[in-house]
């Protein structure tokens, strides 16, 4: 639970002197305390992970709560986002999640799952120019709504195949890369996008 810049962690199944990992944690801590008192607790922060050390004795014995003060407001990481190694990212499908709908041709057993939007999640450092290269194939003559973040173009697939995309990541954000169809035929119409893979690169 999160109210302001605290993050409560209810404590259901830890012993005593157990080490409780917070993955993806991107905002910064400056102190865990035990709720309700002024026990500090042990805690070292890395690598977008938090470590704190549950001590010997809790004044909660049964559903303790650990009170995390942040610097700033909560940033998580998912854990599929994807950061830069040098000046590029590289997103696999095993970076990728989609949301799905269903369609049929006019009968119930007909009904069949599609995919209607493409996201990945991409990390940057600081305020970057980028070209975003689309690898793999899509319906050539469709039209496709790119986002990152804010930021948004309408192409057509062909152009998403054959053309590099000009966007500007975010300084210290995540942010989600989406594809969606801009003009879908009806609703629930699958992207009939093959993904193996999108290379980001700074623009130069």
């Amino acid at each position: 639970m999160v109210n302001g810049h605290h993050l409560y962690l209810y404590v259901t199944d830890a012993a005593k002197g157990t080490i409780i990992t917070l993955p993806g944690l991107a905002s910064s801590v400056s102190d865990v305390i035990e709720d309700g008192t002024t026990q500090a607790l042990e805690w070292a922060q890395t690598n977008d992970q938090l470590k704190i050390t549950l001590p010997s004795q809790l004044e909660e014995p049964l559903v303790p709560v650990l009170k995390v003060t942040l610097q700033e407001e909560l940033r998580m990481i998912p854990t599929n986002a994807v950061a830069s190694a040098g000046d590029t990212w590289t997103i696999t499908p095993e970076n990728i999640s989609y949301g799905h709908s269903y369609c049929d041709e006019g009968n119930y057993t007909s009904t069949t799952q599609t995919k209607v939007r493409l996201t990945a999640y991409v990390a940057s450092e600081k305020t970057t120019n980028v070209f975003v290269d689309f690898q793999g194939n899509a319906q050539q003559s469709r039209l496709y709504r790119i986002q990152i973040g804010d930021q948004e173009q309408t192409v057509t697939g062909k152009a998403l195949i054959d053309d590099s995309l000009r966007f500007t990541l975010p300084a210290k954000q995540i942010v989600p890369l989406t594809i969606t169809l801009a003009d879908p035929a009806y609703k629930g119409e699958d992207l009939g996008i093959d993904v193996k893979q999108f290379v980001i690169s700074e623009a130069k």
